[in-house]
């Protein structure tokens, strides 16, 4: 009897832990450098939000800070360490780390 209160408690607890993270939204964090009233940022990456939103069916949330977490030529350094899981790259500054460009 013990044994089985045990096995229901474990089990009980591995389908709440396993089910918690479906239920917060992912939230995804996207760079703009441009200034704030740049048509990017007040047009693209709104309706981009939206779309991403709209598909996940509000999955994933996406959040852009209100000032840029790095320089221009600094996007893809932030994106690949971890500062923001996504940004706006002009090519040149990445030609010689992505190949193909």
């Amino acid at each position: 009897m013990n044994f089985k209160v045990t096995t229901g408690a474990l089990a009980l607890a591995l389908l709440s832990g396993l089910s918690a993270p479906t239920l917060a939204a992912e939230r995804i964090i996207f760079n703009c450098f441009f200034p704030a009233k740049h048509y990017v940022c007040t047009q693209f990456l709104p309706e981009l939000k939206n779309r991403i939103e709209t598909a996940t069916e509000g999955r994933v949330k996406v959040n852009t800070p209100p000032k840029s977490l790095s320089a221009p030529p600094d996007q893809y350094d932030g994106v690949v360490g971890g500062v923001m899981d996504g940004a706006l790259q002009f090519n040149a500054f990445i030609a010689n780390q992505v190949p193909g460009i």
